[in-house]
């Protein structure tokens, strides 16, 4: 956050894009069964709050979040984050 001067966004409240789902939904048949599935968009709070590894794409605007939640499951949540508005979740992929 300092490298990139993003301290308006520090403790901000992060809402979810109503388009998370629809998003994420492509890839449910990537997941062993739905329970995984459920499993890994119940975790993005807490990939958020405790990933292993944050990047951030000056060019997308976006943070990536990183964090393996299982032997099968890593997941990468992207963080959009906008002028004067709440910072979002917009997609969240397996890996």
């Amino acid at each position: 956050m300092e490298r990139y001067k993003l301290y308006e966004y520090r403790n901000a409240e992060i809402v979810q894009s109503l388009t998370l789902y629809l998003h994420v939904a492509k890839h449910v048949k990537e997941f062993l069964s739905v329970d995984s599935y459920n499993h890994t968009m119940s975790k993005i709070p807490e990939i958020i709050e405790k990933p292993i590894f944050v990047y951030y794409d000056p060019y997308k605007k976006s943070l990536l979040y990183f964090k393996k939640i299982d032997e099968n499951v890593c997941v990468v949540v992207k963080l959009n984050l906008r002028k004067n508005k709440k910072p979002y979740v917009c997609y969240s992929l397996s890996c």
